[in-house]
């Protein structure tokens, strides 16, 4: 299987929330006339709906297959060789790996595959989009567990490096 990755993504998604802080600083004088200057700075966060549809778009048209199956999409990150950087173990992935867990699902142990709509949160260098096969379990509002777990693509460059 060939290596897939998604280098740029551009294009607008209806009905997103975005989230964001800004400051800034202006003064001016004046009597008729006027002089002024100002100085502003900010930051900002991306949505989960936007980082869904991120996620959606990179699955292409297997997407509506996926979730009607009850599966997720959403975000892991690795270290540089492909290897787990929060926990876990195992050969390093690549696009189009599949991991399967014998087990009971136990989320947030060893006896989980995890995904997030959250990467900010989480260390890595590299940055994935996975597919989570039922049974997956909402840990919380951002992070999933699962026993099956399909790279489907590398976000190529990682945003949040």
């Amino acid at each position: 299987m060939g290596r897939w990755t998604v280098a740029v993504i551009y294009g607008s998604v209806k009905n997103i929330k975005l989230s964001g802080y800004g400051s800034g600083y202006g003064s001016g004088s004046g009597d008729g006339s006027g002089y002024g200057s100002g100085y502003g700075d900010g930051y900002g966060s991306i949505s989960m709906e936007y980082l869904q549809a991120v996620a959606d778009g990179a699955a292409g048209d297997r997407a509506p297959k996926i979730k009607a199956d009850g599966g997720v999409l959403a975000f892991w990150r690795s270290d540089k060789n492909g290897n787990p950087s929060n926990g876990g173990g195992g050969e390093s992935r690549k696009v189009g790996t599949v991991e399967e867990l014998e087990c009971t699902l136990v989320p947030c142990t060893k006896s989980a595959l995890h995904a997030t709509l959250t990467p900010e949160k989480w260390k890595g260098e590299r940055l994935w989009v996975v597919a989570l096969y039922p049974p997956v379990v909402n840990v919380d509002e951002s992070k999933f567990a699962s026993l099956k777990r399909e790279i489907i693509a590398e976000i190529v460059p990682n945003f949040y490096k």
